[in-house]
């Protein structure tokens, strides 16, 4: 189907810049006159569906530079306005109407921050300050609050340690309160709470997170977190 609406967009496409489209070769005539009959028939079946009025649908870009796997790299000096700043100026740029940062557990969990509160300070500090900033500039904000991995170039090793301190039920009251962090900063139109539960058991020891009882676990203390808070 895929195949079929790129060949529609392209055989009006030509249609349009030429009128001097060349004649079909001969060998090649059958297959046309095919691909045209599928394209007619598939055109005139979304047409009698569809009322011309485009579906709400926001692509969201993500924003790279704020992904909380990026940990003490957040709280640089100069790092906000010489990298997040540029780069969300530029998913602006291109069309976006709507960002997606990763605001992963533990990035905002106050108690991972025990034996240096004035770190949670700086890094809340950061994330209130971009979420301000993406509202301002009328972009709406999608937040995915689930566990960080680390991967090539992030600062998450902390991370990984610190999900393994933890006991199953632990583990989940800690997402829920990182989700409720997350929503009282940033207030995002959107949130993320369990995407790929078996990586997520893989980089955090969390095997429970992968079965389907574990994920609902998640986000029901997630929900009941938030509405507890008054967050809808």
């Amino acid at each position: 189907m895929r195949r079929h609406i790129l060949l529609l967009f392209f055989t009006a496409g030509c249609a349009a810049v030429s009128a001097q489209t060349p004649a079909v070769p001969p060998e090649y005539q059958d297959i046309y006159d095919s691909l045209q009959t599928q394209i007619a028939g598939f055109d005139a079946a979304v047409r009698a569906k569809w009322d011309g009025t485009p579906t709400p649908m926001v692509f969201a870009p993500q924003l790279e530079g704020a992904n909380s796997a990026l940990y003490t790299s957040l709280g640089l000096p100069g790092y906000y306005e010489s990298v997040v700043l540029p780069q969300l100026q530029e998913l602006q740029a291109l069309g976006a109407r709507a960002i997606k940062v990763q605001v992963s557990f533990p990035i905002l969990y106050q108690p991972f921050y025990s034996s240096n509160p004035s770190q949670y300070q700086t890094i809340a500090g950061f994330y209130q300050r971009l979420a301000e900033e993406i509202h301002s500039r009328g972009l709406q904000l999608i937040v995915e609050s689930t566990a960080e991995n680390q991967f090539p170039g992030a600062n998450a090793a902390d991370f990984t340690e610190y999900y393994q301190t933890l006991s199953w039920d632990q583990y989940v009251a800690a997402r829920a309160q990182n989700s409720l962090a997350t929503a009282r900063l940033m207030q995002p139109e959107y949130m993320s709470v369990v995407t790929e539960p078996d990586s997520e058991a893989q980089y955090t020891g969390q095997t429970d997170v992968a079965t389907v009882a574990g994920s609902v676990q998640v986000v029901q203390a997630v929900l009941n977190t938030l509405r507890n808070a008054g967050i809808n």
